[in-house]
């Protein structure tokens, strides 16, 4: 079946190659380490081919080009050449090779060329029977056609082939050949253009199919969602009502819950007022303490700033001192840049006197140049005139052993004057290495001045740097006093605020508990009499004994686990990795205050001196009584730790 080349099996079987501009097809099959058609003998095929159809080797009408050729090549090739070019092949499209015959000349035997002869015109003849089997078998005949054609082509090979009817035959065949390939090409084309539009029919019922399916599935969808809506209404309404059902059966289990707790409210009533009488006496000490502790701070803020204008001080004098060596360093750099200049335009003068002599001197060079040239003419002209001007003569011998008096004395100059200049030369070396090694000096000068100025801006740096770390830390110190007094204020606030809100209930509580009493049965009348006047006759007498419970809180031992205390402990902690020992003093102070073992235990080791020497903090002052001190407070709160420290500072 004829089919387009872009659907041709590209897996190395033979198929039929056709192209439909010129006519002609072959046999070829495709070459995957080529990358191109091969016919059957491994050669390229120059076919441009625009359709295909499979290739079957036993119904084939195509025949190998070479048997073609052979059929079309004259038994006379040798002798004529025009008789053995190439014809045009049975297929309309395959060029065909000339079978190549002896030459003349060539020592041949008469038997081998009789014998290659017959060979060759029984394979012509087998060739051309084999072509019209091939045309019967495209006329869907039978396939013994070709056997007997086969035996009839053997039998009269020799004499079909000589004679100019079996020219004319072979002519015939294959033209008609042509002309039936022609016409199964126009059927199979036919025949393509008919599935073509089988196939278009085919794709718009298949469309037209899909079209109504897709129409079904979005009417299905359609329905599908509505009914889920549906659904989801019912589930909604179902949900509502279970939830209406849920809030009575809350409500009710409420409304029994909150008579339950009246009776509980009325019990705690007494309970809840001393505690926020309590919390209201403990936040009051607590405000005093603070406003201790602020104080305290205070004197320390005072301090530290001090220390900070003593250290802006020692600062701003270091700046000075640096301004003042950097002012002696650029004035040492101009003068050294002023020598350097001079000793410059010395040598610069030194070089262009020397300039002027070697001018000087060439110029007597050429002097004496010209006047031993004016001596040879002189003494030329001499020559020529000796015979008539003797005495011509013997005046310019005179003139020029006068002259060459003159020129040794000016070859001496001349050679006085280069001495002269080549030792004012060797004079301007001598200074122009001076200078360069005075430079030299002066530069190495300059660069440890330029060293020293770096070294001294360095440790300013450096001084500059620690003054602004200190700065930070007191920064930080103070930043973290400000955010502790602040939050110490907004616990004194919370405090206060929950002491309202107690008042508040409280009275609300009271508020409810006379309603619900004067609207209780007969027999609990009792309840809301002596609560109500044990109220107010209690109330001045806790108020003025808590004062005197309070007074001593702060100096009994507190709960250990305090969680302010730890939060002052922690900090503390990290103001000692930083090395920050007056810091951590203070949080370990205030936690001591709170009543905390452990903050003791630390606060020694602070004024413990082989700790702060462990610590490399020698700047910071120790004090063995005071940490001796601490140390038996914190044994005696329950520290095992302190015992062998104390032990330590008495040895």
């Amino acid at each position: 079946m004829r089919q387009a080349i872009d659907t041709v099996p590209r897996n190395g079987d033979f198929v039929i190659l056709e192209d439909d501009a010129s006519g002609t097809y072959a046999v070829a099959r495709w070459s995957v380490e080529a990358a191109q058609w091969l016919d059957e003998e491994g050669k390229p095929s120059r076919l441009n081919a625009t359709h295909w159809q499979p290739f079957d080797s036993a119904q084939s009408p195509v025949v190998p080009t070479d048997e073609l050729g052979s059929l079309t090549d004259s038994p006379k090739s040798s002798a004529s050449p025009a008789r053995g070019e190439a014809s045009h092949s049975a297929s309309g499209g395959m060029t065909a090779q000339p079978q190549r015959t002896a030459k003349p000349g060539r020592s041949v035997s008469f038997w081998a060329g009789l014998v290659g002869f017959a060979w060759r015109g029984c394979a012509k003849i087998l060739s051309a029977f084999a072509i019209a089997g091939g045309w019967i078998v495209q006329r869907r005949r039978r396939i013994a056609t070709i056997a007997a054609c086969l035996v009839i082509g053997v039998v009269f090979a020799p004499f079909f082939y000589r004679s100019d009817f079996g020219q004319w035959f072979l002519q015939r065949t294959g033209s008609e050949r042509d002309s039936g390939l022609k016409q199964a090409l126009r059927q199979e084309q036919e025949r393509a253009g008919k599935l073509a539009s089988d196939a278009a029919a085919a794709r718009r019922e298949a469309e037209s199919q899909a079209a109504l399916i897709r129409q079904a599935g979005e009417a299905a969808d359609r329905e599908k969602e509505a009914s889920a809506r549906a659904l989801a209404d019912l589930r909604q309404a179902l949900q509502f009502e279970r939830d209406g059902a849920a809030k009575a059966t809350r409500a009710e289990g409420e409304r029994e819950r909150l008579i339950g707790e009246l009776g509980q409210a009325l019990k705690h009533q007494e309970d809840e007022t001393a505690q926020a009488k309590q919390a209201s006496a403990r936040a009051a000490e607590a405000l005093r303490q603070e406003q201790g502790k602020v104080e305290k701070l205070g004197v320390e803020l005072a301090t530290a700033r001090h220390e900070g204008e003593s250290q802006a001080a020692i600062l701003r004098s270091a700046n000075d001192e640096a301004a003042r060596m950097k002012e002696a360093s650029a004035r040492v750099t101009d003068e050294l840049r002023q020598a350097l200049q001079q000793a410059q335009d010395k040598a610069e003068k030194l070089a262009s006197e020397l300039a002027a002599t070697r001018r000087e001197v060439e110029a007597q060079t050429m002097t004496a140049r010209t006047a031993s040239d004016e001596a040879r003419r002189a003494a030329a002209t001499s020559k020529r005139s000796a015979e008539e001007q003797i005495q011509a003569l013997r005046e310019a011998q005179a003139k020029a052993e006068k002259l060459g008096a003159e020129l040794a004395a000016a070859r001496r100059e001349v050679q006085a004057q280069i001495a002269v200049a080549s030792s004012a030369w060797d004079q301007a070396a001598g200074v122009k290495e001076a200078a360069e090694r005075s430079a030299d000096e002066q530069q190495r000068a300059l660069q440890q001045e330029r060293d020293k100025t770096g070294k001294l801006t360095a440790e300013l740096a450096e001084a500059r740097w620690n003054l602004e770390a200190q700065a930070k830390a007191k920064a930080a110190e103070e930043a973290a006093r400000d955010n502790q007094l602040a939050a110490m204020r907004g616990e004194l606030q919370k405090a206060k605020a929950e002491a309202t809100l107690a008042r508040e209930s409280l009275e609300a509580e009271r508020s409810r508990s006379q309603s619900a009493t004067a609207l209780s049965v007969a027999d609990q009348p009792s309840i809301a009499p002596p609560s109500a006047p044990q109220a107010p006759t209690k109330a001045p007498t806790s108020d003025a004994r808590q004062p005197t419970n309070a007074a001593p809180q702060p100096t009994a031992a507190p709960e250990p686990g305090n969680p302010q205390a730890v939060r002052l402990i922690a900090r503390a902690n990290l103001l000692l990795e930083q090395g920050n020992i007056g810091a951590a003093r203070n949080m370990l102070d205030r936690a001591a205050e709170m009543g905390s073992t452990e903050a003791l235990f630390w606060l020694a080791e602070t004024y413990d001196p082989r700790l702060l020497s462990a610590r490399q903090t020698y700047g910071t002052q120790s004090d063995v009584a005071k940490a001796r001190d601490l140390y038996g407070k914190a044994l005696a709160g329950g520290v095992g730790e302190a015992k062998a420290r104390l032990e330590a500072l008495q040895q």
